[in-house]
């Protein structure tokens, strides 16, 4: 049976089984569907990430990542700050090997997210490099 007040759904289809949730408002709704999109698409960056030798594909990927967290409508810390600690971690191992254009533009892509909060230590150290 199922109750007139949780009027609205969000269905998660996975390889093993398939979820059904219902709850009470749309707001409620949207933020969970939200929620979960940030969850899967940050676990997919930091994987893509973490993996990527070419200097290319890591600024698309970084470029793509800060996009995400601008555009998501989640206001919570983790979203602007989960991109800085990923970014800081990986400009730390490759500090050395990243070529110029790759530099300045991390900079120009990093501008959003450090309007909402404070540089590392290892994005600080990248910036006084260039």
């Amino acid at each position: 049976m199922i109750d007139s007040k949780y009027r609205f759904c969000i269905r998660i289809v996975t390889n093993e089984c398939i979820y059904f949730f219902q709850v009470s408002t749309l707001y409620l709704r949207d933020q969970w569907f939200y929620s979960m999109q940030w969850k899967r698409n940050k676990l997919k960056f930091e994987r893509i990430l973490r993996t990527a030798h070419r200097p290319e594909i890591l600024l698309k990927e970084m470029i793509h990542m800060i996009d995400f967290a601008m555009t998501i409508p989640i206001e919570d810390v983790e979203i602007y700050q989960f991109p800085l600690e990923i970014i800081s971690e990986i400009l730390q191992q490759q500090q050395f090997c990243l070529p110029r254009f790759v530099h300045e533009n991390v900079i120009v892509s990093l501008a959003p997210l450090l309007e909402k909060n404070y540089p590392s230590p290892e994005i600080c150290d990248f910036f006084s490099r260039v």
